[in-house]
């Protein structure tokens, strides 16, 4: 049992990993090579089932956690995309609502791919500076 360590690495990718020891030992990738006996500086890593890594931090309670996380989630957005589509509002509103806690609880199943997070985060960050840019010199109207 890892306790959350890959997780914890996971939530680190912004930092390259020869740059983090932390990272260098418990990335996912590390972890599942070196469990199956393959050298980490030659094999990126085995990637394995969607219930996978919360097995290997947190063994079969990391497993039902998870899913009654995921399910909840998916319950979730399933009541409200329903509701978005009865009301008539946009679609795009529902996955603006969605994508980002989405990924978040991907995060769960496959920490490697948690760099998504960072990189959608800097994205709105990019175009709401932008957007604040463009009305404070009067380049689009400012829709109320």
């Amino acid at each position: 049992i890892l306790y959350g360590k890959t997780y914890i690495a996971g939530l680190m990718s912004f930092i390259p990993r020869f740059l983090s020891e932390f990272r260098e030992c418990w990335a996912i990738g590390v972890v599942t090579a070196s469990t199956v006996g393959y050298d980490p500086m030659m094999h990126p890593g085995l990637r394995i089932s969607k219930f996978g890594e919360p097995y290997l931090n947190f063994s079969y309670m990391g497993v039902v956690l998870s899913g009654i996380i995921y399910g909840y989630f998916l319950r979730k957005y399933d009541l409200l995309l329903k509701r978005c589509m009865s009301d008539n509002v946009p679609i795009a509103k529902f996955y603006s609502i969605s994508y980002f806690t989405m990924t978040i609880i991907e995060g769960l199943f496959s920490s490697a791919g948690f760099y998504g997070v960072y990189v959608f985060f800097v994205i709105n960050v990019i175009i709401y500076m932008t957007g604040k840019i463009f009305t404070a010199f009067g380049l689009v109207n400012k829709q109320s």
